[in-house]
């Protein structure tokens, strides 16, 4: 699992929910994965990877994926 996108979706299909994506400019960011526990997973992204995941992101909410 080196890709970052691979192992956010192997959390998400775990049970951890997409807290929030921030990002810091347009090539640093982080994702922010909470269980049901309140554990919480965080996920650094820089360059492509945070465009991809962010693509992910608004793709996922698209179908209408609830947030915390």
């Amino acid at each position: 699992m080196d890709n970052k996108l691979e192992h956010i979706k192997y959390y998400l299909n775990k049970g951890y929910k997409i807290e929030k994506l921030k990002r810091k400019n347009r090539h640093i960011g982080k994702i922010i994965l909470s269980s049901q526990g309140k554990q919480r997973k965080i996920i650094a992204l820089f360059g492509a990877e945070l465009d991809k995941t962010a693509q992910f992101y608004f793709e996922l909410l698209d179908k209408g994926y609830d947030l915390l």
